[in-house]
């Protein structure tokens, strides 16, 4: 029985670290687990910690050692591995007329031109985002590359 519950702790932590992925995998989720995701990771976490705790006071040994190393290890990858802190997104940036803005002719921009208004983005700001939240008028604008 102390088997199953090690290979069953140490199956759940493994799950923790990529579940942020799993709407990927499972279009039929929608969104909503990703703003649930500390949620369902402590969830998930919690169970595997006690089912270790569960197994080792069974049956302390080699085999409980192993199973906690690898849980603290898939315990800090789920908490440090995060979506939100490899896209972050540029939010409402602020904008200036070309002609007040003082950029040579040859930076790169990505730039977006509906009925007669335009933005336009440094690219170089977008390099560590790849996301920009912003409005066209009154029209919400999400542009990404």
């Amino acid at each position: 029985m102390s088997i199953v519950l090690s290979i069953l702790s140490f199956l759940l932590g493994a799950l923790a670290v990529p579940l942020p992925m799993l709407p990927a995998f499972i279009p039929r989720l929608g969104l909503l687990p990703l703003y649930r995701m500390r949620l369902l990771r402590g969830i998930v976490l919690s169970i595997a910690w006690l089912l270790a705790i569960v197994t080792w006071n069974a049956t302390p040994g080699a085999l409980s050692n192993l199973l906690f190393g690898a849980l603290l290890f898939f315990t800090l990858a789920a908490t440090t591995i995060e979506p939100q802190r490899v896209f972050v997104a540029l939010d409402a940036p602020g904008h200036l007329p070309a002609e007040q803005a003082l950029i040579s002719d040859d930076v790169v921009v990505l730039g977006y031109e509906d009925s007669g208004l335009a933005r336009a983005w440094l690219f170089d700001t977008l390099i560590p985002r790849h996301i920009v939240n912003d409005s066209l008028g009154d029209k919400p604008l999400l542009a990404g590359y």
